[in-house]
């Protein structure tokens, strides 16, 4: 075939992605519109930064955290500007949660922060958390070009072309890697030219799976050709309906009408070969496949107007984002036809009707296997390191009933609209008959997950009890509370502790239970590892956490004892709070739901808008909490405050002059 990749279309819009969108999206990436800042006070917010909090910093925090020395990434000395400094919200959010908790600044160092200071400092910082939550003033963040991660794209094709996704897996395309973000992240979606080859064929196996099954699926839904031709109806005409038709699916708004012409080029160039109607369509299948406009998630650019930096996108752009948030696929017709009357966008009624309704659709458990499987880190199941030597019971039908388990619960949270604050604890679980007697529930038979009631005695109920997260975060032969600490800071609370040290060491006991290093002595062999100077500022905050889940073995199973001997799950955080058990970091955390279900909204925030989260998305994060504690926290109330964000429903504006 001699149609170039120029007839396409690919040429024109890969101009558009290299120097119009992306390499924009880069450039702003982090930086920080700041009409908004002192929008509390005006010019009193950076000005008592000047003249109050500056001076705190430079005394008590700035020794550790300024100039080369940055301890635990965090840089307190900050820019000149005020202004720029009132706006570092990200930066702000972090010094609040160490200092309310009492972890910063230590208690060693040579000038303490007086009760007066810590005041100050916490006043000035909640004034600056809160300054930028005017609307209409607010910066949406940069805006990414997103690449259709795999699974989106073979559920796409799937709805696109009815194609049962069983038959869409034996695609040859490579695996999108989450790393330690979500896989949807724009900035990690490249798309190398080996990457296009392996797209290039995989729209020849699509064709060839729409072409040799026939026309006709599931009862008359056509495929590629709506419109067929009749004794009234030229095939070029019925050719251009039909593919006009297609590419408003495909392309998911109304297409440019050059965008049909090339496709013609297409058809014309097969018949002139003498080829039948069918075949001729067929040769218009693949540049569609491969368009970017296809394979990308590309929004228009559009002039700022007034003084707001942000925009609204249009409704077909909003029903993408909707589509690909809550079902990871197309718009479907219902949604298409309410974006070609411009519903979405103008009437709020409709939109929250449309949002619920997806909820309920089947397709939202993309928000389960996709969103909520990578933020509770259930691929590191995959390489779970208990020893079935040590544990025999953990083997592949229990760990895979563990999965199912964080599937099932997180999908019961969606399909019952529960609270999330049901993650911290719930008198529910979801089992199967092996998972079941693992966890020594009676009575429930089967492969299948049930929901069961929960009693205090099952020691289950919430994250923290499921088998998944509890062998996730062990080691080989025994649990790590250093590891499950963590997890907890940074999964739950969204305070991740900062990366060891390098001279850090390491904690020599990997011999399995009942040897010669058997861990009677570990949380002495723990608390003087912790002692260390490198060290002792994390540990103090990490095991305390991680030692009151020590009840649950290295496998996720209860126990009461090792060797016989009691189990201390008794600990004491920096801020004084003093833990007993698992019970007692559940009452921890649920006096922190607030904190919780924030950190929540932000990996929501994420997952929905396809990039990392900046210091203007601050005001929105804390919006969306606020919104959704108005409905105890329903699963459907977040979404729909997400959804309702300013960096959901717009985009920056172009023109607008950002601060670096």
């Amino acid at each position: 075939m001699n149609v170039s990749l120029d007839s396409m279309g690919w040429k024109r819009d890969s101009k558009m992605w290299w120097t119009s969108t992306r390499i924009r999206a880069w450039l702003l990436l982090g930086g920080v519109f700041l009409s908004a800042a002192g929008a509390v006070r005006g010019d009193d917010l950076p000005g008592r930064y000047r003249r109050e909090v500056r001076p705190i910093l430079d005394r008590a925090c700035v020794g550790c955290h300024g100039g080369s020395k940055r301890e635990g990434g965090l840089s307190l000395r900050g820019p000149d500007d005020p202004a720029l400094a009132a706006a570092r919200r990200g930066i702000w959010k972090r010094v609040r949660g160490r200092v309310e908790a009492g972890e910063m600044p230590p208690d060693d160092i040579e000038t303490p922060l007086s009760d007066s200071d810590r005041k100050t400092l916490l006043a000035w910082v909640a004034e600056a958390m809160a300054a930028g939550t005017d609307r209409s003033v607010r910066d949406p963040g940069p805006s990414v070009l997103r690449r259709l991660t795999r699974s989106e794209y073979v559920r796409t094709v799937g709805d696109l072309l009815y194609i049962e996704k069983g038959d869409l897996d034996r695609l040859d395309l490579p695996e999108d890697d989450p790393g330690d973000h979500f896989e949807n992240l724009g900035a990690a979606l490249s798309l190398a030219p080996t990457t296009l080859e392996r797209y290039f064929d995989a729209a020849d196996r699509v064709a060839a799976m729409v072409f040799g099954s026939g026309w006709y699926v599931n009862g008359s839904r056509q495929r590629l050709m709506p419109v067929r031709p009749a004794p009234k109806r030229p095939e070029r005409e019925a050719a251009r309906a039909s593919l006009t038709r297609f590419l408003r699916r495909a392309h998911r708004r109304p297409p440019d009408p050059a965008d049909v012409d090339r496709l013609l080029a297409f058809f014309d160039q097969e018949k002139a070969r003498g080829a039948p109607f069918e075949e001729a369509m067929r040769a218009t299948l693949k540049p569609v496949l491969i368009s970017p406009r296809f394979l990308f998630r590309i929004e228009q650019d559009r002039p700022a107007r007034g003084r707001s930096p942000a925009v609204t996108v249009d409704d077909c752009e909003l029903a993408a984002r909707l589509s690909y948030f809550l079902w990871g696929t197309m718009p479907d017709e219902t949604l298409d036809q309410l974006a070609d009357r411009g519903k979405l966008t103008s009437d709020p009624a409709t939109l929250e009707a449309e949002v619920r309704r997806m909820l309920r659709d089947d397709r939202a458990q993309t928000l389960t296997k996709v969103f909520a499987a990578q933020w509770v880190q259930l691929g590191k199941m995959r390489t779970a390191r208990p020893s079935q030597e040590i544990f025999p019971q953990f083997q592949a039908g229990l760990k895979q009933a563990m999965v199912e388990e964080v599937w099932a619960f997180f999908d019961h949270l969606r399909t019952e609209d529960r609270p999330v604050t049901d993650l911290i604890d719930c008198h529910y679980a979801y089992v199967n008959e092996e998972l079941a007697r693992y966890y020594g529930i009676k009575g429930i038979s089967g492969g299948k997950m049930q929901k069961v009631a929960l009693d205090p005695s099952h020691h289950r109920g919430g994250l923290l009890g499921m088998g998944a997260v509890l062998a996730s975060t062990s080691h080989t032969f025994r649990t790590s509370p250093t590891l499950r600490g963590k997890y907890v800071l940074e999964v739950l609370l969204g305070s991740p502790p900062p990366p060891p040290p390098a001279n850090a060491g390491i904690l020599k006991d990997d011999a399995p239970l009942g040897k010669a290093a058997e861990v009677t002595t570990f949380r002495e062999k723990m608390a003087q590892h912790a002692r260390s100077a490198s060290c002792a500022g994390c540990h103090r905050k990490i095991d305390p956490i991680g030692f009151a889940l020590e009840n649950y073995d290295a496998a996720g199973a209860w126990r009461e004892s090792t060797r016989d001997r009691p189990l201390d799950v008794s600990g004491i955080l920096p801020s004084g709070e003093q833990i007993e058990g698992v019970q007692g970091l559940k009452r921890i955390l649920k006096a922190r739901d607030d904190q919780v279900v924030e950190n929540l909204a932000a990996r929501m925030l994420e997952y929905a808008l396809g990039r990392k989260l900046a210091d203007e998305d601050e005001p929105t994060i804390g919006e969306i909490r606020e919104t959704s504690a108005i409905s105890q926290y329903r699963y459907s109330s977040m979404v729909l405050a997400v959804v309702r964000s300013v960096p959901f429903c717009c985009r920056r504006a172009t023109g607008r002059e950002v601060v670096q």
